[in-house]
């Protein structure tokens, strides 16, 4: 179900559209729960790329994505990677006073 309003999405709104960053986010936490880690962690990346492509990198929702991301990384055990992109992305929390938080 999830994987159709994923392609929905984006045959009608494009790969970088707040509705199709919403089903890669959502089919990505589906994935992450039943266990299929190496395609949820492409579609969290994915979607990351998508926020940060349509809001720039200081907008409150980057920084929920990131957290996102973090968030899997961390319970993967890719600690090292996890905290490289939160060392990145909260430099630039820091300049536009946005924090990283979790999605809402």
């Amino acid at each position: 179900h999830f994987r159709l309003v994923l392609a929905y999405g984006e045959a009608s709104f494009g790969k970088v559209h707040p509705e199709t960053l919403g089903s890669l986010y959502n089919l990505a936490a589906v994935l992450e729960a039943m266990g299929q880690v190496d395609e949820a962690e492409e579609l969290f990346r994915r979607e990351l790329a998508g926020c940060v492509q349509l809001l720039g990198r200081g907008h409150a929702t980057v920084g929920a994505s990131v957290h996102n991301l973090v968030r899997f990384l961390e319970n993967q055990g890719k600690w090292q990677e996890a905290w490289d992109i939160e060392k990145q992305f909260q430099e630039v929390a820091a300049v536009t006073r946005v924090p990283l938080c979790p999605r809402v």
